[in-house]
C-alpha cells in the first residue's frame, strides 16, 4: 500500500515538473519574440528607406503562434486551488495510513498477549505437581498465590511486572491477572485445582480481548481442565459460559473443540452487562 501511495505521488511531482518546465518554455519563446522584433527595427533597418514589413510580418507570425500555445496553458504558477487539492489528498493518505497503522498494532497485541499467556499456562502444566504441595486443613477454604513462585523460577516475562505486586501480572493490554492453587474441604470432599484468570474491564478492546483468551484455551483444550467467564455484580458473581478441555468433555457440557466464533460473540457481548468480569482458565481440577 504505502509503495502504491510514493508511485502516486512521485507521479504528481513529475507531472509538476513537466508543466513548470512547459511554462519556462514559453516564457523564453515570449522574450525571443521582443527581441527579434527589436533587431527588424533597429539591426536590420533596410536601405533606401524601403519597407521594413517583410522582417516585422515574420515576428507578427511567430508571436501569434506562441501566443496560441500559452493559451493551451492558462496559469503557470501553483494557484491556491492547486495546493489545497494537493494537501486534501496527502490528508486522506495520512488517515488511510494511520488506520493501518492501528489495525497492525493492535493484531501485534493480540499476537504478544497470546505469546504472554501461552507462556504462563505452560509454566503451570510443568510445576503442576509441585504447585500443588501446599497444606490442606480440614473443613477449610484455601489459595495460594502462584505467580511469586513463577517469577522465583524465571517463568514470566519481566515485562509483565509493572507494579510492586508480584502477585498479579498485566499482559500487553494491561489486562491484570494472576494464578492460584485453590483447596476447598469445606463439604468434606477434596476440591483441589489450579487456574489462570485475567480481569476485564469495560474498555475499548474488552470484547476482543475476551475472544482471544477462549481461543487461547481452545488451543491448549488436549490438556486444561476447563475455560469459563466469572460476572461480577457488586458483591455477587456468577460463573457462566463454561466450556471443557476433551478430556473432561462429556454428557451435556460444553467442549471446547466446538467452540465457534458464533458462540463466543454471544459470550463475551452478554458478559458487557457486568460490571466487570474474569476469564478463568482452570488448569487441573481434581473434581472433574
Amino acid at each position: 500500500m504505502m509503495l502504491n501511495i510514493f508511485s502516486f505521488l512521485r507521479r504528481g511531482l513529475q507531472m509538476r515538473r513537466n508543466f513548470s518546465t512547459t511554462c519556462t518554455t514559453l516564457g523564453t519563446r515570449g522574450e525571443k519574440l521582443q527581441a527579434d522584433a527589436a533587431l527588424c527595427t533597429r539591426d536590420k533597418r533596410p536601405e533606401n528607406g524601403a519597407d521594413e514589413q517583410p522582417c516585422l510580418s515574420d515576428v507578427y507570425k511567430n508571436s501569434t503562434r506562441a501566443k496560441r500555445r500559452q493559451a493551451d496553458v492558462p496559469l503557470c504558477g501553483r494557484s491556491m486551488v492547486e495546493m489545497l487539492g494537493v494537501l486534501a489528498i496527502i490528508g486522506v493518505l495520512s488517515i488511510g495510513a494511520m488506520s493501518g497503522y492501528s489495525k497492525a498494532m493492535f493484531k501485534y497485541k493480540l499476537n504478544k498477549q497470546t505469546e504472554q499467556t501461552n507462556t504462563i499456562i505452560s509454566a503451570l502444566f510443568r510445576y503442576q505437581t509441585e504447585l500443588r504441595l501446599s497444606p490442606h486443613t480440614a473443613d477449610s477454604l484455601q489459595q495460594t498465590e502462584l505467580i511469586p513462585i513463577l517469577k522465583k523460577l524465571n517463568e514470566i516475562p519481566p515485562e509483565m511486572f509493572i507494579t510492586n505486586n508480584d502477585t498479579y501480572v498485566n499482559d500487553v493490554f494491561n489486562t491484570q491477572c494472576h494464578a492460584y492453587h485453590r483447596t476447598d474441604n469445606r463439604a468434606g470432599n477434596k476440591n483441589e485445582y489450579i487456574a489462570y484468570r485475567c480481569t476485564l474491564e469495560r474498555e475499548e478492546y474488552g470484547f476482543e480481548i475476551c475472544q482471544n483468551l477462549y481461543n487461547i484455551a481452545k488451543e491448549w483444550r488436549q490438556d486444561i481442565n476447563s475455560v469459563a467467564t466469572v460476572a461480577y455484580q457488586g458483591d455477587d458473581y456468577d460463573k457462566t459460559a463454561t466450556y471443557y478441555g476433551d478430556k473432561f468433555c462429556f454428557g451435556n457440557r460444553n467442549c471446547l473443540k466446538d467452540l465457534k466464533l458464533d458462540d463466543l460473540d454471544q459470550i463475551c457481548r452478554v458478559e458487557k452487562n457486568s460490571d466487570h468480569y474474569s476469564i478463568q482458565i482452570v488448569i487441573a481440577d481434581s473434581a472433574s
